[in-house]
Order: C-alpha cells, then sequence, then structure tokens
C-alpha cells in the first residue's frame, strides 16, 4: 500500500484488498539472509508511494522498477548477500554485547526479593485497590506547538502519538511553555489516541495531551513505569480514533497494588518493575549467545 516492504520466513496470511501483494522468490530455496538483503534493497519503494499514492503491482511493473542486487559471473550472488548479513549481524551482537557489559546487565540474577515479587504476582498475593486519576494526580493540559514553526532544539515534545513513546520532536527548551518534570510526571495523550507514557528526560506537552503530575512528589523510573502500564490498560475503553478520554479522565480508575494498611505500595512497584527488567534482559542475553553461536557455526 505504501511501498513498505517485508520478508517473512514464516506463513502468514494477507488482507483481503489489493493493496497488499506477495512476492515470490523464482528459487524457493533462497536463504532467508540473501531474502532479507533484497528486501532491505528495496526499501526505496516507500519514497515513491504514499497514502495519495498507494502502491499497487500494476504501478510498479508499469514504472519499470527494479532492485539492485550483487553479480558474480553473470549470476545473482545470493552468498556474497548472505556473508553481508552474516557480518552485519555480528557486528550489531558485539555492539549489544559490549552495551550489556558496560552497563553491568550481563549478570541479571535476581535478588530474593525480586523473586518475591514476581512469585506474589503469579500466586495473586498481591492486593490492588482502585484509585480515581484525580485522587493521583494534578491534571495539566498542554499547549499548541505548530513544528515546523518552532525552533528545534533538545526538550522533548510529548503530542497525541501512540509511536516512538509519544515524542514527535524535540523543540527549544526556552520556548515560553511549562516545563514537566520527568520525575513527577506522567505524559498522557486522552485525544485520537490513549497513551500513557514514561520519559526520561523533563518534557513539553502539545494540546491534546495531559500532564499527570504526582500529587505526592517524584517517582523513579520503575514506579511510573508501573502506573504507566495501569493506566494504559484503559485503553480498552478509548480504541476509536475519535474518541475523547478528557472529560472522563479525572474520574477514570486505575487499580495499583497496597500494603497492609491500604497505602499504594511503590516500594513494590520498584521491586517488581526491576525483576521484569532482569528477566527481559536475561532474554535478550539467551538470544544473543544463541545468534553468536550460529554466526559462528556458518562462518
Amino acid at each position: 500500500m505504501f511501498g513498505n516492504v517485508f520478508f517473512r520466513d514464516f506463513p502468514y496470511k494477507l488482507v483481503t484488498h489489493a493493496r497488499v501483494f506477495s512476492l515470490s522468490f523464482v528459487d524457493t530455496n533462497i536463504n532467508p539472509k540473501a531474502a532479507l538483503f533484497i528486501s532491505v534493497n528495496m526499501q526505496f519503494l516507500n519514497k515513491i508511494f504514499s497514502y495519495s499514492n498507494m502502491a499497487s503491482w500494476q504501478k510498479i511493473k508499469k514504472l519499470g522498477l527494479a532492485v539492485f542486487v550483487p553479480f558474480k559471473n553473470e549470476k545473482i550472488d545470493f552468498e556474497y548477500m548472505e556473508k553481508f548479513i552474516n557480518i552485519l549481524e555480528e557486528e550489531r551482537l558485539q555492539i549489544l554485547e559490549t552495551y550489556l557489559q558496560v552497563n553491568s546487565l550481563d549478570n541479571c540474577q535476581l535478588t530474593d526479593a525480586e523473586q518475591l515479587a514476581l512469585d506474589k504476582i503469579t500466586n495473586k498475593e498481591i492486593k490492588f485497590r482502585q484509585i480515581k486519576i484525580e485522587e493521583l494526580f494534578n491534571i495539566a493540559t498542554g499547549r499548541d506547538f505548530i513544528i515546523g514553526k518552532t525552533k528545534s532544539g533538545s526538550m522533548p515534545l510529548v503530542s497525541h502519538t501512540n509511536t516512538n513513546n509519544g515524542i514527535v520532536g524535540y523543540v527549544d527548551p526556552v520556548i515560553d511553555r511549562r516545563i514537566f518534570k520527568a520525575n513527577k510526571t506522567i505524559a498522557l495523550a486522552d485525544r485520537g489516541v490513549f497513551f500513557a507514557t514514561t520519559q526520561l528526560f523533563d518534557f513539553y506537552i502539545g494540546t491534546r495531551v495531559k500532564a499527570l503530575i504526582f500529587k505526592n512528589g517524584e517517582k523513579t523510573e520503575a514506579q511510573r513505569l508501573f502506573t504507566t502500564t495501569s493506566i494504559n490498560k484503559l485503553q480498552v475503553f478509548f480504541t476509536e480514533y475519535l474518541s475523547n478520554a478528557t472529560d472522563k479522565l479525572p474520574k477514570l480508575i486505575i487499580c495499583l497494588p497496597v500494603t497492609d494498611d491500604n497505602e499504594i505500595d511503590y516500594d513494590f512497584m520498584e521491586t517488581y518493575i526491576k525483576a521484569i527488567e532482569k528477566k527481559v534482559i536475561q532474554k535478550v542475553i539467551t538470544w544473543k549467545d544463541s545468534e553468536m553461536k550460529t554466526l559462528k557455526t556458518v562462518s
């Protein structure tokens, strides 16, 4: 439809309209790495086609579009493509390995407290309490930004999008707009999309975004992530593009863990998120080790 090309090495289905189509290789035994190489070289198509000029197989044939691939002895050099992708993968895996080591992420052994937090969630031993948004947050509304007329800079601008963690650009931090502190605030796009985000740096918000400012002070990144996830569970009520949560926002209810005294248990949130992070990194390390072993085998 938009000229995007994807390689799939597993069975799949297509939607039923004519704007999506499948290209099958003449050589059905083509190596997946070579197929990936070719699909990447076809990404130029999304520079030609767009919403106002949707791609179709007829248009592609009429334009005589071609993909550039390496040749050897007047034959397509599939072996070169495979080796090229292998080299790229090995480089990226080495970068990943270095990153994990430098950031002390290569050892993700769970502490007793972290394992206990996971077990309590699994065994449903954690008590949750329903809390209205207005009980937990002060709510602030953003002001209009026109990206094309706003000087670029270093301050993240969070807008009504559910991609790139809600950030649509970076603007000059001296603009006459309120700056929201990342460690005190969750950004929530409440019109067009319903999407809450945890920001790492102080930020601006646009007009279709609310700043949810914790009433009881600063929160760690892990505590904000837990709360953000709880807010995003409300997305099921605002699935239509034109749905508007603004008027309903203060009374919306989220569920958060609480202590025996019925107070919000931010310590548990911290421990649980840290445990989840370690579990995810463990999977990354396992995948990385497996991929490196595979690459060494084929080298």
